[in-house]
């Protein structure tokens, strides 16, 4: 067995289970440190107590695997090939013959009405009970590789990916991200900011928190099979192009290694016309920006949530579809409302607190692909 340490706040986040084959993003938030091996599982057969009658005649080959009581139809010859996990009472309908490809997980009780035409390849994760609306048409394989525990609130009636796509990330860094509510702008990230559990670059759990959430985003958007790429802006007074439309893995290393915290105001209306410059040479391709943000607009000072809405209604002109999502402790209502006139169907994904991040990524997931 490998023994892993929890490094990061990442590790209990949904798909940073360590040792995950699917992709490398658990190493994100594990390190190995170790391995064990050996067992500590006792003998299959031990016995309580020796017997207070043996046999005058004892057997040549005694079984390994011993009825605690004597059967009633012994036979007249041991069976050759003794069962190693033998049934605790004899079956009322016994078959003629034993099957040749007996299971290694039986049912603990037989079906009702077993199916005249089995299946060649049973599934290795049957349900407990049998869905009452059957599909006449089932799927041949899963539709996910990494299905969530709770269903979306949004789900998708009919999705596409056949389309390519581009997104970009509008990311919000500003001070009200680390300041727990104080009012500090977070300027260069100083002391009544930081979380020491994470490096000055990143400052505080929370923004910790957007870098993971939105690396899992971009590599499940990542395995949609059409042409896709990605795009990070990153925002407070004013906003900057971290990072241009790139490919899945380069946009990840990005987000890792360059995307650095830096207090101030929040202006979504710079971040919006920055992913909208971003974008608009690619109209051949769905558009997308996802708009991260744990407030309203404060900047620019004069009328700073006219100009954000005045920036979101040109992005939509221009093709662009945008989908906030809003991180709200005290579930503000003005923000949401504010939140759903930037949005191109009004929709707003919204949670209480940064570690809930990971909750909304496949609602997100079917938005892009249902836009």
């Amino acid at each position: 067995g490998i023994i892993y340490k929890c490094i990061r706040s990442s590790c209990g986040a949904y798909g940073f289970a360590p040792g995950e084959s699917t992709s490398s993003l658990w190493r994100q938030g594990w390190e190995v440190v170790g391995s064990c091996s050996g067992t500590m599982a006792p003998t299959l057969y031990p016995t309580v107590s020796p017997t207070t009658s043996p046999t005058n005649s004892p057997s040549g080959t005694p079984s390994r695997s011993p009825s605690k009581t004597p059967t009633s139809e012994p036979t007249f010859a041991p069976t050759p090939t003794p069962s190693n996990l033998p049934s605790k009472s004899p079956t009322t309908s016994p078959t003629f013959a034993p099957t040749p490809t007996p299971s290694d997980s039986p049912s603990k009780s037989p079906s009702r009405t077993p199916s005249r035409s089995p299946s060649n390849t049973p599934t290795s994760e049957p349900t407990f009970v049998p869905t009452p609306t059957p599909s006449d048409s089932p799927s041949k394989s899963p539709t996910t590789r990494r299905p969530t525990i709770q269903p979306t609130n949004f789900p998708s009636t009919k999705c596409s990916t056949e389309r390519g796509f581009n997104l970009c990330l509008a990311l919000d860094m500003s001070g009200s991200v680390c300041n727990d509510g104080n009012g500090s702008d977070c300027l260069e990230c100083d002391s009544e900011c930081r979380d020491s559990s994470v490096s000055k670059d990143t400052c505080c759990n929370n923004v910790a928190n957007i870098k993971d959430f939105s690396s899992l985003m971009v590599d499940l958007l990542g395995d949609f099979p059409a042409e896709k790429s990605f795009s990070v802006v990153q925002f407070a007074t004013e906003a900057r192009l971290v990072n241009g439309l790139s490919s899945t893995a380069q946009t990840i290393q990005v987000i890792d290694k360059k995307l650095d915290y830096t207090g101030g105001s929040t202006n979504h209306a710079s971040a919006i016309q920055m992913c909208q410059r971003n974008l608009q040479s690619f109209r051949n391709m769905k558009n997308f920006i996802i708009l991260i943000t744990d407030g309203v607009s404060t900047e620019p000072e004069r009328d700073p949530e006219d100009a954000a809405e005045a920036a979101a209604t040109s992005a939509k002109n221009d093709g662009i579809f945008i989908i906030p999502v809003l991180i709200s402790p005290r579930n503000d209502k003005n923000a949401l409302a504010f939140m759903g006139r930037l949005s191109s169907d009004g929709k707003v994904f919204d949670v209480t607190d940064f570690d809930s991040l990971d909750n909304l990524q496949n609602g997100l997931v079917d938005q892009v692909s249902c836009s």
